[in-house]
């Protein structure tokens, strides 16, 4: 007769930490990855006690801005799309900024970067385009990872050549805007610069926190920003830019 090998009850402890372990696992993951997109799509803005000065990024797809609506439903600076690599300007920037200088909104402008074309074609580009319009607010450049990257020595180098040259002609510092892991590419080409994070934040550095990409404001819904300091900060950023 066969014999049967028993089981003991250790056995089925050990199995029981694993299927936890595995469980846990899974919940912890499932919860990094709910966050994380609660965080790029959250609909209201973060501690208004907190983060006191809220903003807006705005591009042609955001359609007519009414600035004095905006302002009066709490938003008190936008930034405009103004370029894109070394050919496309923004439809809307011009009639943006005209509308918006006579509100009490804060504007800034900011250039999405792009890895085809030459940093200096993309910054003579955006000199031409923007001339006198270049805001209130630090100069904002974008660098998101639209298409596949560059490595991590040539797109530091061409974004170091873009930054030089177009805060050589505005005599003003930069920031640059792009996701916590872009970043963390772009540590070269920061340097001391300020940046704007996208998504979650945690940069020591961010002058601003792009917090939501569907935040209502008003009957609309935006891109929300922060700035992350107080209001005192903020009215002080903007008159050393004026």
């Amino acid at each position: 007769m066969r014999r049967v090998r028993p089981i003991y009850s250790d056995t089925f402890k050990r199995r029981r930490r694993r299927y936890g372990l595995i469980v846990g696992v899974i919940l912890v993951l499932g919860l990094l990855a709910g966050g994380g997109f609660w965080l790029t799509h959250r609909t209201t803005r973060p501690s208004a006690q907190k983060y006191p000065v809220m903003g807006v990024r705005l591009d042609q797809s955001d359609g007519f801005q009414d600035f004095a609506s905006l302002h009066s439903h709490g938003v008190d600076f936008a930034y405009l799309k103004a370029t894109e690599g070394a050919s496309y300007f923004d439809d809307d920037f011009v009639s943006n900024y005209h509308r918006a200088s006579g509100s009490n909104v804060a504007l800034g402008v900011y250039h999405f970067f792009s890895f085809a074309s030459s940093p200096e074609a993309q910054a003579d580009y955006f000199i031409k385009q923007v001339a006198d319009r270049s805001g209130q607010l630090p100069i904002a450049v974008q660098v998101s990872a639209y298409t596949t990257v560059p490595t991590a020595p040539k797109l530091n180098a061409s974004l170091t050549t873009f930054l030089q040259r177009v805060e050589g002609y505005y005599g003003r510092t930069c920031v640059i805007m792009g996701s916590r892991s872009m970043l963390a590419k772009l540590k070269p080409a920061i340097g001391q610069r300020s940046v704007i994070v996208q998504g979650s934040r945690s940069e020591s550095n961010a002058k601003f926190w792009e917090y939501g990409s569907e935040i209502r404001v008003g009957d609309a819904k935006y891109r929300g920003m922060v700035y992350v300091g107080s209001k005192a900060d903020f009215t002080q950023l903007v008159n050393v830019n004026q």
